[in-house]
């Protein structure tokens, strides 16, 4: 084992996982309180800082932050000294890494034969399906028609892939119609339009590295709820006048998984699918221009106050300084002695004054 990892992986991650409470609590809270009220945009903004807070140095210092004082700060700057780690280190090290590893093999493993699934039992989708997902490509904004296929491999209609993605719709939705199938397809286009696959990505590679930290998991399925909220107003949005059919026909599929029991593809669990019913557009949804503005400032002030949580003070580190050691010895610094030698003169000679070793400094 690399033990001169153990150390410096102990002070990041217990750093990283007490800063993150905090933080998790407060989105928590808005979102459990002010939930409604709030605008998915929004909510969505609260709940990205959690995993921004992960991917950032937990030395991380603002003039707006709150480390001032704080008992969650992390020092940016130590003393130069040698440390060893302990065996509870080492063995959360190890764990850390076994753990991880076996969630990222089954998860890759998993990924690699839903798409080997899905490939086997695809096919081209009728013309009329491409010209329905042609139209909803061109509604939700998409420069070019992602790839479409139909596959009796999954339950509900999905996108896979990051860089180049592939709606796959299931078989048994070439009888619903066409405006339904118009509205199940805006919803897909508007994942890619959002790069929803990547995202993912992303958020289940935090929670393999953070797999210890409940925050990190629910945080990761609020983000999932409400992009399906944001792909939801997308859609409706896109439809204008008509964006009250779009909740009728979310309405229809809720009713169709309620009869069946259990989940319905893209749909999710009930507490999902009721959620976005209750949120859905009853009525025309574009949302305001000023929405944008008033979430990215929210976002940039709340990133700055509670992300940067080091601590701004300075540790006494040993000085190595030539000067102030030729000031305190009795015998002058001998200046003409090669690199390394003068570098282990300063060192010795400071650890003698200090009483570490004995006198080793060399004499003239």
């Amino acid at each position: 084992m690399t033990l001169h990892l153990v150390g410096p992986w102990w002070e990041w991650v217990t750093a990283v996982s007490w800063q993150l409470v905090p933080l998790f609590l407060v989105v928590f809270g808005a979102d459990l309180v002010l939930g409604r009220r709030l605008w998915s945009e929004l909510r969505a903004a609260l709940w990205l800082l959690v995993p921004l807070k992960l991917v950032l140095p937990p030395t991380l210092v603002s003039p707006l932050g709150l480390s001032a004082g704080s008992v969650l700060s992390f020092e940016a700057a130590r003393p130069v000294v040698p440390s060893t780690s302990s065996l509870l280190e080492e063995g959360a090290f190890l764990l850390w890494i076994v753990v991880g590893s076996i969630l990222a093999l089954v998860g890759a493993r998993r990924h690699r034969a839903n798409l080997a699934r899905i490939r086997g039992k695809a096919r081209k989708p009728e013309p009329v399906l491409a010209t329905v997902a042609a139209r909803a490509a061109r509604l939700v904004g998409l420069r070019r028609l992602p790839r479409l296929c139909v596959s009796e491999a999954v339950a509900g209609p999905c996108v896979v892939g990051v860089l180049t993605p592939l709606v796959v719709l299931p078989s048994w939705m070439a009888g619903i119609g066409e405006r339904a199938l118009l509205h199940v397809l805006l919803h897909e286009m508007a994942h890619v339009k959002r790069r929803d696959p990547f995202r993912a990505v992303v958020l289940t590679t935090l929670q393999i590295v953070f797999w210890f930290h409940p925050a990190v998991w629910i945080a990761a399925s609020r983000l999932r709820t409400l992009r399906e909220l944001a792909c939801d107003r997308m859609a409706a949005s896109s439809l204008r006048s008509d964006a009250s059919t779009y909740r009728e026909t979310l309405l229809a599929f809720a009713r169709t998984m309620v009869e069946t029991g259990g989940r319905l593809g893209a749909l999710g669990f009930r507490t999902r699918i009721r959620e976005r019913l209750l949120l859905c557009p009853r009525e025309e949804a574009r949302p305001a221009p000023w929405r944008r503005l008033v979430t990215l400032g929210l976002f940039v002030l709340l990133a700055l106050v509670a992300l940067p949580l080091g601590s701004a003070a300075v540790a006494v580190r040993p000085s190595l300084d030539r000067a102030p050691l030729e000031a305190s010895e009795h015998r002058p610094f001998p200046g003409n002695l090669p690199g390394c030698l003068a570098l282990r003169y300063v060192v010795l000679g400071h650890m003698a004054r200090e009483g570490g070793v004995p006198d080793a400094t060399p004499n003239r």
